[in-house]
């Protein structure tokens, strides 16, 4: 194992770890607020809605994200723009149905 050194001679241990890729970050924070949602709605606030419309709202735009990400120019803080928009529109979601 070698171990990659700056200009100071000091070790680099963090190039030495595995990065998410960007999909699986986006679809990790989806499936959380899927499941947050349901259970939200079921067991917190005890609200019957609709499932189309209320629970797999972050599941329509994970499908965006997966869409539009080939045409789309790519930017550096991308995955953390749809991982907040998803987010947000989760919260959003949940302030409709409880509001």
């Amino acid at each position: 194992m070698t171990i990659e050194t700056n200009n100071s001679n000091k070790p680099n241990y963090a190039s030495n770890h595995m990065k998410v890729p960007d999909e699986i970050a986006v679809a990790l924070v989806t499936a959380v607020c899927v499941i947050g949602l349901a259970i939200a709605f079921k067991n917190v606030f005890n609200v019957n809605v609709p499932f189309l419309f209320s629970t797999p709202v972050p599941l329509y735009l994970f499908i965006v994200y997966m869409i539009t990400r080939p045409t789309v120019q790519r930017f550096k803080h991308e995955t953390l723009l749809w991982s907040a928009v998803i987010a947000l529109v989760s919260v959003f979601t949940l302030l409709l149905y409880i509001a």
